[in-house]
């Protein structure tokens, strides 16, 4: 793992409320709705999900992975292009892409309950899996259908992956101990994204976006061992390379 150069410049904001990376579980950014069954001797079973599309013309178009009783889409691209979750017949979690009325199904390593997926306009999917006990890693799955796990120590977590393939996010402690950001090269390389101050225990600095051009933007929070910082702050990175 790198460091960035003298180069990078940190723009610093104020107060923004923190967007958590972990311990996200099976929960929709946007895209689903939610039908409950309740013919259950209970009276009340877990509720089905369902994708939808709305379309620019305000057409909401419902779909639903062959046989999945959870369909759960996260992200679209320019082309209109879907990525998503979904759980199948055995709760077994799977990432999905949706092109036009086709589905494209990947596999997590086994063990997987929680994930996530972010989508560019190539059609690559990065996001990350999680086991029952939230033990993360980030992962790429790229247009050919190769799944590569990243190469981060730690808890990892994904922010976003841009149309040029570089993919920023977390690692570091679970609940507690330090968190840095990286941004993780297309060719497969990573750098370490530290906000100045924030090298101490309980610190965190979180890639969460970046865009075409490489800013990238994310918050932070500095704590030390004897007087803790809770007020989140906002930052935007230029020049990592």
């Amino acid at each position: 793992m790198q460091h960035p150069s003298s180069t990078v410049t940190w723009d610093q904001s104020a107060d923004l409320l923190p967007r958590s990376m972990f311990l996200e579980p099976l929960e929709p950014i946007h895209g689903r709705r939610i039908q409950r069954d309740r013919s259950s001797v209970s009276g009340r079973t877990p509720p089905a999900t369902h994708g939808f599309l709305r379309s620019a013309a305000g057409t909401i178009t419902t779909f639903d992975v062959p046989g999945a009783p959870t369909t759960q889409p996260q992200a679209i691209n320019t082309s209109g292009q879907i990525a998503g979750l979904y759980t199948d017949s055995s709760g077994v979690l799977h990432g999905f892409i949706r092109t036009g009325n086709t589905y494209t199904k990947f596999n997590f390593p086994a063990g997987s309950v929680y994930g996530s997926a972010h989508l560019n306009d190539s059609g690559q999917v990065a996001g990350y899996y999680a086991d029952v006990n939230v033990n993360s890693k980030g992962y790429l799955r790229d247009t050919n259908g190769t799944f590569t796990t990243l190469s981060l120590s730690g808890q990892v977590s994904v922010g976003d992956i841009n149309q040029g393939g570089s993919i920023v996010g977390v690692f570091g402690g679970k609940y507690h101990g330090r968190k840095d950001g990286y941004m993780r090269r297309p060719h497969g390389t990573s750098v370490t994204l530290e906000f100045p101050g924030a090298n101490t225990i309980d610190s965190s600095t979180k890639a969460l976006d970046i865009n075409q051009t490489g800013v990238i933007m994310g918050n932070y929070q500095l704590t030390t061992l004897s007087n803790g910082d809770t007020i989140w702050h906002g930052f935007v990175v230029t020049g990592v390379h």
